[in-house]
């Protein structure tokens, strides 16, 4: 069976590779895609294909990670912990090297306590 997306054939058996970063940076989609702001997601539904974080769809039915929801809990307790904590946060390359997969900040993400 062959597809055709947009002028190019995929063929079964093809690998396809879906941009997330791309998707989820894309400023016409998110505004002021490239910033730290958690509270874009106050309102937002859960719909499970506006966010591309763990794969799209649902769980029973299509491709997204089956430990999302473990993934959420574990993320809430954390971010509860790190609120309570005293530190700082020193100066790190955080840039995202898009060359690699997967990736992540070059300096990962390091604290210190004060």
């Amino acid at each position: 069976m062959e597809s055709d997306w947009r002028g190019d054939k995929v063929a079964e058996g093809d690998w396809v590779l879906l941009d997330l970063y791309g998707t989820n940076h894309d400023a016409r989609l998110w505004q002021e895609p490239d910033r730290f702001k958690p509270d874009r997601f106050e309102n937002w539904p859960g719909d499970a294909f506006s966010f591309v974080a763990q794969g799209a769809g649902y769980v029973e039915k299509s491709h997204r990670c089956p430990g999302e929801a473990a993934t959420i809990a574990v993320m809430k307790r954390a971010v509860r912990v790190l609120t309570k904590l005293d530190y700082t946060v020193p100066d790190q390359d955080l840039s995202v090297p898009l060359g690699q997969v997967p990736t992540k900040p070059v300096s990962g993400f390091v604290i210190q306590p004060f």
